[in-house]
């Protein structure tokens, strides 16, 4: 079950060519990682995670786990300065869709971080599960792209979507060929994220309530600290009772 874009990733290969990963432990991260493997198995790999503080209990042991599989280990990254709660506390506002500072502050830029410091060869692939079927913005996306940031006279960096143009329903597929499981959080979520995440809707924080009660209490709590609601409805108590569910289609 092979989707790629062999004609387009083959132009950029060179013989230093490593690739990095950037791994969640989600479905769409666990697949893409299990993808890469078979296609290119003696392509150097670094599976980097990125924990914003805010992680599902015993994630980081699940990713150990998945990436043991392919006899990879996880880089585990974090920003040294904040996590999601100082963050949050800090700007006295959580995020919203249009200003994701959760995913530039605690996930990009760790990542980033880590490649500049760790990754020495001259021809780097930076790989990411996003996919096309998930919102509006990210059907947009391109496969492949050179990364001008990360680029410089010492490195060339490729932005890589192995799946972008798979389905929810090719990823699960592959999942369980792959004798892949999916992560707990399946049961009551669609996507595995911070414990409590600004794009769930509605119902998924109904289920949050009900499946991680403290998660969704400390919600609560941060927002009465600084002030400020989760959701643009009230307090999220309040929204989760309320008519509204508003919530932009993922980043959208």
């Amino acid at each position: 079950m092979l989707f790629g874009y062999f004609s387009m990733i083959s132009e950029i290969l060179k013989p230093d060519t490593e690739m990095v990963i950037s791994f969640s432990g989600g479905k769409d991260s666990s697949a893409m990682l299990s993808y890469l493997c078979e296609l290119y198995p003696d392509i150097p790999k670094h599976v980097v995670w990125a924990d914003t503080g805010f992680e599902h209990d015993g994630l980081a042991k699940w990713n150990d786990e998945i990436a043991k599989k392919f006899n990879l280990i996880i880089h585990r990254v974090s920003n040294p300065n904040k996590d999601f709660f100082l963050m949050v506390r800090k700007r006295k506002k959580f995020p919203s869709p249009s200003c994701r500072q959760c995913t530039s502050n605690l996930k990009v830029g760790p990542i980033e971080t880590w490649v500049r410091q760790n990754v020495k060869t001259k021809n780097i692939i930076m790989c990411s599960g996003l996919r096309a079927e998930e919102s509006v913005a990210r059907e947009k996306l391109q496969p492949l792209k050179l990364d001008t940031q990360m680029t410089n006279s010492k490195r060339t960096v490729h932005d890589f979507l192995p799946i972008h143009h798979w389905t929810e329903g090719q990823v699960k597929d592959f999942l369980k060929s792959s004798g892949i499981p999916l992560h707990d959080c399946y049961n009551y979520l669609s996507r595995l994220s911070c414990q409590v995440c600004i794009f769930n809707k509605k119902r998924e924080l109904k289920a949050i309530k009900a499946n991680n009660p403290e998660a969704f209490e400390k919600i609560c709590e941060l927002e009465g600290e600084i002030g400020f609601t989760f959701k643009p409805n009230g307090k999220l108590t309040e929204y989760i009772k309320s008519k509204f569910d508003n919530q932009m289609g993922l980043f959208d």
